[in-house]
Formats: C-alpha cells, sequence, structure tokens
C-alpha cells in the first residue's frame, strides 16, 4: 500500500500508529464471516466540505455522498444561485449521516479526505492554466483556423482593420491612429 500525502498524518493509507488495528478484522453479515474491507466504507465530514468548499457551487458534495439527483440540479442552478451552497453547509452532517444509513459501525472510513488535500491544489492550478492558455490562445486559433477574426468582429468591419489600415498587428497606437486619419479621406468619398 502507498502513501499518498506528505503531512506524516498517514490517515489516508493507515500507515500511522494511530490508525493500527484495532477491533474486528472480520463481521457476521447474514451468518457468514466477511472481512471489514469488504463492507461499503464510511462517508467522511472532512472529505464532504472540502468538496462542498472547492466544488460546491456544482454539487461536488452531493456526488460523493451519492445524492445523484440533488447534484445534477445543483450543477445546473449553481447550487440553486448560491442559496443551496449555504444551506449546504448547515445540512452537511445530516447528509453524511444519511449517506452513512445502513453502513456497518465497524466498517472503515473511505479515507478520501488527505488524498484530496494533496491533490485539489494541483488540480487547481492546472485548470488555471489550462483558462489561461485558452484565453490568450482562443483568438489566434480562431484566425488561423479562419472560423473568426477578433478584431474584424470587434471593428464591425468586412476585413481585419488592420489590413483595411495596412499596418501590422503589433503596430503602435500611434500607428494605427496615424494610418486611419490617411485613409479618412478616401472613407469620406466612398459614403458620397
Amino acid at each position: 500500500q502507498y502513501c499518498c500525502c506528505c503531512c506524516f498524518c498517514c490517515s489516508c493509507c493507515g500507515r500511522g500508529a494511530a490508525n493500527a488495528e484495532s477491533g474486528p478484522r472480520t463481521v457476521m453479515v447474514d451468518s457468514k464471516e466477511v472481512s471489514v474491507e469488504h463492507l461499503k466504507k464510511r462517508k467522511e465530514l472532512v472529505t464532504a466540505y472540502l468538496l462542498w468548499g472547492v466544488g460546491g457551487l456544482i454539487g461536488l458534495h452531493h456526488f460523493y455522498l451519492e445524492r445523484i439527483v440533488h447534484g445534477f440540479m445543483c450543477m445546473f442552478s449553481l447550487n440553486f444561485l448560491c442559496f443551496g451552497w449555504m444551506f449546504d453547509m448547515v445540512l452537511m452532517a445530516g447528509y453524511v449521516g444519511s449517506a452513512n444509513r445502513g453502513t456497518s459501525a465497524v466498517a472503515e472510513a473511505d479515507r478520501t479526505a488527505c488524498r484530496m488535500i494533496t491533490r485539489i491544489p494541483c488540480v487547481s492550478f492546472m485548470l488555471l492554466m489550462v483558462a489561461i492558455l485558452v484565453y490568450y490562445q482562443a483568438p489566434v486559433v480562431l484566425k488561423s483556423s479562419g472560423i473568426a477574426d477578433g478584431a474584424q468582429l470587434a471593428a464591425k468591419t468586412s476585413q481585419n482593420p488592420f489590413e483595411l489600415l495596412g499596418v501590422s498587428r503589433s503596430a503602435t497606437a500611434q500607428a494605427v491612429d496615424t494610418a486611419y486619419r490617411e485613409r479618412l479621406p478616401k472613407l469620406g468619398a466612398l459614403r458620397k
């Protein structure tokens, strides 16, 4: 078994001294001896709150707690326009208790909180980098593929405004202004 964190608590992988085996490793279920590892894992309140904090507006905590319909409703309504997000903070203990109903008292916790603590910053950083890349590169890709030209759309012209004025895209504002003023008399003659 591997250790998934560097916080030295090892609560996620069970190696720590505090997590030494205690209690039975097998239980009787329907008059059959079953290993504790095969029982349904208990959901953790800490994990639910982590998901609520990171992705509560799209219902991540509801998906974790196996409340699928509620999760989809939250996803499409931004958790009921943020009001549901605030109510979920108060009702979270009840949600976790409901998710753990029917789970054996000796069942292990699913131990996802520690793994999430180490992964959420990495995933958040990667998503931020992707968003920045898309923001800066989308106009270039759209122009080079011939789908759309952002400068043309913004200027509401039939061609790219830089090409109409005969200046390069990297031209200074003063050069663009000078080219515009030179072309202005010609444009006025075309309107008449």
